[in-house]
């Protein structure tokens, strides 16, 4: 094979999620240091938003991103982004059409926190399960949304 496209991403590279589709095409989520969030489209390498991100001082961005359903009424999904400061987790949500935060955003107090992942039941309800070594939480996308 050859390559497609090359281009330069952010100084520092925190966390890169390529399995993320944007208008039909396949697209890279990035998170890089200094705090930014930049979609790249994959056929192309053409950057189809960036933007400047704040997850607070010393925070750690959390892997996986998730692409969530679309939360603010424009037909593209979202993207949810956690970030630990300590022991508090903050949620991030995007915009999946041109990558400004919105307005909700809250803080959940989980202690020794491993993971998270996302999870869709048969009814189609979504849910984002926390995990520690003891125990496990579940919060409601909807939840979330709304702390």
């Amino acid at each position: 094979g050859s390559t497609l496209w090359e281009r330069p991403v952010a100084q520092e590279l925190l966390l890169m999620d390529c399995s993320v589709e944007h208008g039909g095409s396949p697209a890279c989520l990035l998170v890089g240091n200094p705090a930014s969030l930049t979609l790249l489209d994959l056929e192309t390498g053409q950057t189809r938003w960036n933007e400047a991100v704040s997850f607070g001082a010393n925070s750690t961005v959390l892997s996986p991103l998730l692409k969530i359903p679309d939360i603010d009424k424009d037909s593209v999904p979202d993207f949810l982004v956690f970030a630990a400061i300590g022991q508090e987790i903050k949620s991030c949500f995007y915009s999946g059409t041109f990558g400004k935060q919105m307005q909700f955003s809250g803080s959940l107090h989980l202690p020794g926190l491993i993971g998270h992942l996302l999870h869709i039941t048969k009814s189609g309800a979504h849910y984002i399960l926390f995990y520690t070594a003891k125990a496990l939480f579940a919060y409601s996308l909807k939840e979330l949304c709304h702390m």
